[in-house]
């Protein structure tokens, strides 16, 4: 018991461990649903959209407003570490 708890503190205490496990939980749900589609094309699922009911124009403005945010917090992230590191060096 006490190796399985050290091995586990171990890889906690590593930096990639984590986002390594988001990333496989990732892969493995998009895997899965891809398979699943098939399966959930019901009827009576037709007129009832379960999770994004637009078509592609409407996907594809989500994804021009999912980029330009990812685009303002990359870029406020940016200028905040180097305001940081500017008051520090001097």
């Amino acid at each position: 018991m006490n190796r399985l708890r050290a091995l586990w503190q171990h890889l906690n205490a590593s930096l990639w461990f984590v986002p390594t496990l988001m990333v496989a939980g990732a892969t493995v749900l998009a895997f899965g649903l891809v398979l699943a589609e098939p399966l959930l094309k019901h009827v009576s699922l037709q007129g009832n959209p379960l999770l994004f009911g637009a078509g592609a124009d409407g996907a594809r403005g989500m994804l021009t407003a999912i980029a330009g945010l990812m685009i303002t917090v990359a870029g406020l992230i940016f200028s905040l570490t180097l305001s940081t590191l500017a008051q520090v060096s001097s």
